[in-house]
């Protein structure tokens, strides 16, 4: 797993290498394919999010950052972060099913059977997370 304070730098990496992959796709390869600019859209985007990061991860104090470290080790905010991302499931499976219905009365199958597929990825990756963690913890 990365160390914290190479998460910026990965994030600016990956955007770099996706904006040359769709500046590449649209002027050299002079492609009219939306993907392309989809491509260096998302890039650019990652490359503003990396250089906001990197900006901020390098202006923090000493004190800031132990503050930070005990906040995220506090049994209160691990147990606020965890109920909070329980609910975010839930809403999140709620949300998925009332758009697979959606799709299933607007007979667009595709649509349908892919928000199906996602929703079963979610689901069993929730419960396989249960078990794993389960046994771990």
């Amino acid at each position: 797993m990365f160390k914290k304070n190479y998460i910026p730098y990965f994030i600016l990496i990956v955007g770099i290498i996706l904006s040359i992959v769709g500046f590449t796709g649209n002027l050299i390869l002079k492609s009219e394919n939306p993907a392309f600019s989809f491509t260096a859209g998302f890039g650019n985007s990652w490359i503003c999010l990396g250089a906001v990061f990197t900006f901020l991860s390098r202006n923090q104090s000493a004190e800031k950052i132990k503050k930070r470290e005990i906040n995220q080790k506090d049994e209160r905010n691990i147990a606020i972060r965890e109920k909070s991302g329980l609910f975010a499931y839930i809403i999140t499976v709620f949300l998925m099913t009332i758009l697979m219905f959606t799709f299933i009365f607007l007979n667009i199958m595709l649509a349908f059977w892919l928000v199906f597929a996602f929703l079963m990825i979610i689901i069993f990756s929730f419960i396989g997370l249960t078990f794993y963690f389960d046994k771990k913890l």
